[in-house]
């Protein structure tokens, strides 16, 4: 599909079809989208399980658009399995700068978030050309103390970004931010390689 201009530039993802791109317009597209996950099944489902599938992703889509995101994406879980295993968000930050990648790196492990662990900051090579890699796992509110935390006891989030520096011969510059959110840490662990994968393969300029 194409994700439409960025400068003067077409961007094009070529999802899988465990990656179910929804459309952020309205409630519509993201039923038309609910329906393209059912749509991998072999048997029909119930109304019930239909109705599950379409709140997921219209609750999905309505949470997108007032975090005010440019581009949805939704990891399904292999059939008979409903709902979502993670979801992929993009933005778009037209004039931005190189260093601004720093300022959104260093702005991802502030503000109320512990982080666990330090973050994996590293600069890989994509189709789009090199992008910078941000993994971190944090949890929000007061830092745990030392003696007492055990990871079992926290809600831990995983954040991984992506960042791309894009600028054409006219000057103009952007900056595209792909992220990924997970709750569940045996999940993480299972999806990661799938964020990893469409954002170092799937995604590229027409």
């Amino acid at each position: 599909m194409a994700g439409g201009l960025l400068m003067s530039r077409e961007i094009v993802f070529e999802a899988p079809e465990h990656i179910i791109n929804v459309p952020l317009d309205d409630d519509a597209g993201a039923i038309v989208a609910a329906h393209q996950a059912m749509g991998r099944f072999t048997t029909a489902l119930s109304r019930g399980d239909a109705e599950f599938e379409e709140r997921v992703f219209t609750g999905l889509s309505t949470l997108a658009r007032e975090s005010q995101v440019d581009d949805l994406f939704v990891v399904v879980p292999p059939p008979p399995e409903l709902g979502a295993l993670g979801v992929i968000t993009l933005r778009y930050y037209a004039g931005a700068r190189r260093e601004d990648i720093d300022d959104l790196v260093n702005e991802s492990a502030g503000g109320e978030r512990f982080v666990l662990e330090q973050p994996d900051v590293s600069v890989r090579a994509t189709r789009m050309g090199d992008a910078t890699r941000n993994l971190l796992r944090y949890t929000v509110g007061e830092a745990p103390k030392p003696r007492r935390i055990r990871k079992s006891d926290l809600r831990i989030t995983e954040q991984l970004s992506w960042y791309w520096y894009l600028e054409d011969p006219d000057g103009s510059s952007a900056i595209i931010n792909l992220t990924s959110l997970s709750h569940e840490l045996d999940v993480a662990v299972l999806i990661r390689p799938v964020i990893d994968r469409f954002a170092t393969e799937r995604i590229s300029f027409a």
